[in-house]
């Protein structure tokens, strides 16, 4: 009977530790020897070992799978964490590169570079012969430009070149070998023999033949325009200018009334107006030199009506050269 309520009173409180260590302190505790221990409390103690060992094996479980459970929660947080932790770093680190993406300028594209042009050879300097053939050159271009020769053939101007050419054939027959020499002096010793009269006939074949020359010569001055008119003119004074000998007395005039003339400058009207008081001085650089001395020591004053009237003159000269002058002409400088 103690045993049956002993027994149940365990199985009810199997759960709680102190009851089961009580029972197995009574089961397994030695007994008087001369106690004997029924076989049915044996089988209560069996059966409630079993019982316990089936409840602890479950606890054992539950408090494992606990654990795991409460490992699993926790990892999961640490992971998500970790994942949250891992966002923000490439959340930051996106933006660090979008700002720096931003912050960085965009590289233009690179212009090509030009090819670089080969340097120029240092020229050589001119041989003396090539020198001399570029001047020769510009000789010859210059004299086509200068008019040095007239188209219009001119009649003879003199009282002798009248006569020999009248009497010409006399001089050279045309069936024997012409010999100027001989012909010229043959010509020279009848010319001296000539009566008054007809001298003074060749004098009027030469007023004659003069006055043809001149019209002839203007008409060609009229066939030309001013501009190659004034070309020319640069061209002969170029032509002095390099050395050039010009025969003055074969050059044709080239005193054109369409081309302005230039005006004096204010110290050469001075001279013009006191040209006596320099009359007797020679040879002329010395004259000019004095002239000059003493136009550089007049005062203002007494240069100002020759510098004005100069000024006038050189504003209607250059409005009627503007279509002339190409190549404008310096006035002569004031000594």
């Amino acid at each position: 009977m103690l045993l049956t309520v002993a027994s149940r009173s365990a199985a009810r409180h199997v759960a709680m530790p102190n009851a089961h260590r009580l029972i197995s302190r009574l089961a397994l505790s030695p007994a008087p020897a001369t106690r004997v221990v029924p076989a049915g409390f044996r089988a209560v103690v069996a059966a409630f070992s079993r019982t316990y060992a089936a409840t602890a094996k479950a606890a054992t479980k539950k408090a494992t799978g606990t654990k795991k459970a409460t490992a699993a929660a926790a990892s999961a947080k640490t992971t998500a964490k970790k994942s949250a932790a891992t966002k923000k770093k490439t959340a930051a680190g996106t933006k660090k590169a979008a700002a720096k993406k931003a912050a960085k300028p965009k590289k233009t594209a690179a212009k090509p570079k030009a090819a670089k042009k080969p340097g120029r050879k240092p020229k050589k300097p001119l041989s003396e012969r090539q020198v001399a053939l570029l001047q020769k050159k510009k000789i010859a271009e210059l004299k086509k430009v200068a008019l040095l020769k007239s188209p219009v053939t001119k009649l003879p101007e003199s009282t002798f070149t009248v006569f020999f050419t009248e009497k010409k054939d006399q001089y050279f027959p045309k069936d024997q070998k012409p010999n100027a020499i001989e012909a010229l002096g043959k010509a020279r010793s009848d010319f001296k023999t000539l009566s008054a009269a007809e001298i003074e006939r060749l004098e009027a074949k030469v007023k004659t033949n003069r006055a043809a020359n001149e019209a002839a010569h203007k008409k060609w001055l009229a066939s030309l325009e001013p501009q190659e008119i004034y070309d020319a003119q640069r061209a002969r004074m170029e032509l002095s200018r390099k050395g050039v000998s010009l025969n003055s007395r074969k050059l044709p005039a080239l005193d054109d009334d369409r081309i302005p003339k230039q005006p004096l400058v204010a110290w050469l009207r001075w001279l013009q107006a006191n040209y006596e008081q320099f009359r007797g001085i020679q040879p002329t650089t010395e004259r000019v030199r004095k002239a000059g001395a003493i136009w550089r020591e007049l005062s203002p004053e007494d240069r100002k009506p020759f510098e004005d009237s100069y000024q006038e003159d050189l504003a209607a000269y250059l409005k009627e050269m503007e279509s002339l002058r190409k190549h404008p002409h310096r006035p002569s400088p004031s000594p």
